[in-house]
């Protein structure tokens, strides 16, 4: 049954492992954007958030567990093996904070969830 746990379980198996060859390099594949690439693009975009604000603003960005990981792995200085662990331990609808003022760039909170009352709403995918 595609909906019991052990079908969830084998899903979560299944996308580790699949995320773990894409960041890993060995199965770069033309017309599929690399971890490497995507990574380079994550920072671009941080890069062009913190160019358009002025000192003292904040800044929301909605985003996926993908993107929060390499964020995570840039301001820790993580190898891919170690950033792709963020993705699935990200929970949905959680908050990360981060701070950035000239050059540095640092993690504030990571996977926050104040706003949830109850355990149940959590999620991971």
């Amino acid at each position: 049954n595609r909906h019991s746990p052990e079908a969830g379980r084998l899903l979560q198996k299944l996308f580790e492992a699949v995320s773990r060859s894409w960041c890993s390099g060995q199965y770069d594949i033309p017309d599929l954007e690399s971890w490497a690439q995507f990574r380079a693009r994550v920072q671009r975009a941080i890069d062009e958030i913190r160019q358009a604000t002025s000192g003292g603003k904040n800044v929301a960005v909605f985003t996926s567990g993908g993107v929060i990981a390499a964020t995570v792995a840039r301001v820790l200085d993580l190898s891919p093996d170690r950033a792709i662990e963020f993705v699935w331990l990200t929970r949905n609808g959680s908050f990360s904070e981060f701070l950035f003022s000239g050059e540095r760039f640092s993690m504030h909170s990571h996977n926050s969830i104040p706003h949830f009352d109850e355990r149940r709403l959590l999620t991971y995918r």
